[in-house]
């Protein structure tokens, strides 16, 4: 099957390219039957994704599509080094265990209820995952749940406990990737298309202004899911505000390390806020996302830390940076200039042209629902990679501002709660072993249909 899944794709790419009828030019096949295979393999995951990402820049110049002169740039973007910088920004925190800090200060305010105590944890899931990948959030936080619901309970008790905690953790993981720019790769990816793309541009604080209000409601209901089928029956746990209490004492002081780490965390989270009215004040053109996250991640590397001759962060800790993501933010943004220099979007301006027997809202609405039945059939950052492009062209014929489009179906791509395998954060819960398959399938398909009501209500209210 692996031969078969790696072979096969290429052999359709290779007929689509070489057979396709002649009403497509041979670079429009080429791109499409490129785009295809990529798409398969990252379905499939075959291929690393990573390496699938790379396709591009080995097939399109050798077909004569786009230089690679021209096409190689398109992996330095930008967009990849500002998500270069929140990536190390997330190996400070973790190397120097910032985030219990966070998780035990509100645990130790929860007192003895499993409600207080599943809130606590979502919401340091949530705001952490705001900054970093959902993947580092959950993999950094699923340990605390589990020590905390075998500290607390036991026996069936336990059991409904250890669930709802690894699955408000996951859960509240992807859900706080929504809110910011950074939280999650397909929202770097989206704004990196519709900037080069369609010329418009995404600022830190404009896709806050949707991201923050929808995914803070988007929590506050999945908590209450939780809570209900979990809590319904027994709510309080004897002791427990002491036994948190204890595990928060037992970090100690604070250490010079997450002070700095802290401070700079901070730093960077005001700047990327009120980064318009302070690059417009001092007049400074290059003061923009970008530069404020490379700044914070490269002065980690300046900071001295207590122990000699060593820094906050060394070079030796980005062994564990995913670079794999870094080129799919390039793949992607690749296969978006394609579609446009052979002309393909232009093709589909020419198929959408009935667009304007619908609303805007009423399209808007559909093509979220359409991303999230694709968000579950392939990772998100693919979703986003094939699906935004296509959105952003129909809002220009439906004469809207494309990030009133890209915005909302972005974040539709980051709301699969049904499988574990549908985004890492469900793969980590489901790893835990404290919820099965269809529990997570039972569960996720009522946050699923509760996240598409609140997009609905969303592109109503915009």
């Amino acid at each position: 099957m692996q031969k078969v899944n790696l072979l096969l794709p290429i052999l359709l790419a290779f007929i689509i390219a070489i057979a396709f009828p002649n009403w497509l030019t041979w670079n429009e096949r080429v791109v499409l039957s490129t785009v295809l295979l990529m798409l398969f393999w990252w379905i499939s995951e075959t291929v690393p994704m990573a390496v699938t990402a790379l396709l591009p820049l080995l097939i399109l110049p050798m077909a004569g599509v786009i230089s690679v002169d021209k096409l190689a740039p398109v992996y330095g973007d930008k967009f990849v080094f500002l998500f270069l910088g929140g990536f190390l920004l997330a190996l400070a925190i973790e190397k120097h265990t910032l985030h219990k800090r966070l998780a035990f200060a509100l645990l130790d305010l929860a007192g003895d209820k499993k409600s207080n105590i599943l809130f606590a944890v979502m919401i340091s899931s949530y705001v952490l995952s705001m900054w970093i990948s959902n993947t580092a959030t959950a993999l950094m936080f699923m340990p605390i749940a589990a020590s905390v619901a075998l500290l607390l309970s036991h026996g069936k008790d336990q059991i409904r406990l250890k669930r709802a905690l690894v699955l408000g953790v996951a859960y509240a993981a992807s859900i706080g990737g929504m809110a910011t720019v950074i939280g999650t790769p397909p929202n770097v990816a989206a704004v990196g298309i519709v900037d080069k793309q369609f010329g418009e541009s995404i600022s830190f604080f404009e896709w806050m202004k949707f991201g923050v209000p929808f995914s803070l409601v988007l929590l506050t209901a999945v908590f209450f899911t939780l809570k209900f089928l979990h809590f319904k029956h027994s709510e309080r746990i004897e002791g427990a505000h002491d036994s948190l209490h204890e595990l928060r004492s037992e970090l100690g002081s604070w250490s010079k390390e997450q002070c700095v780490v802290f401070v700079v965390f901070m730093l960077a989270v005001v700047a990327w806020v009120f980064q318009q009215p302070i690059s417009t004040y001092f007049n400074l053109p290059g003061f923009n996302d970008t530069f404020i996250a490379l700044s914070a991640g490269v002065l980690l590397f300046f900071l001295p830390s207590k122990q000699a001759n060593e820094r906050i962060l060394e070079w030796t800790d980005t062994k564990d940076l995913n670079w794999g993501v870094l080129f799919m933010f390039g793949g992607g943004l690749a296969i978006s200039m394609a579609f446009k220099e052979v002309g393909l979007l232009d093709r589909m301006v020419v198929l959408l042209s009935s667009a304007s027997d619908w609303s805007a809202a009423s399209y808007l609405i559909l093509l979220c629902g359409v991303g999230l039945i694709l968000t579950a059939l392939m990772s998100n950052l693919a979703m986003v990679t094939i699906f935004v492009p296509i959105v952003g062209v129909l809002a220009s014929q439906l004469g809207v501002e494309v990030s009133s489009f890209v915005i909302p179906v972005t974040l539709a791509a980051s709301c699969d709660f049904m499988f574990p395998m549908s985004t890492p954060p469900n793969a980590i819960a489901y790893g835990t072993g404290w919820v099965k398959a269809k529990e997570m399938f039972g569960i996720g398909i009522l946050v699923n249909l509760i996240a598409f009501a609140l997009l609905c209500i969303l592109v109503w209210l915009g």
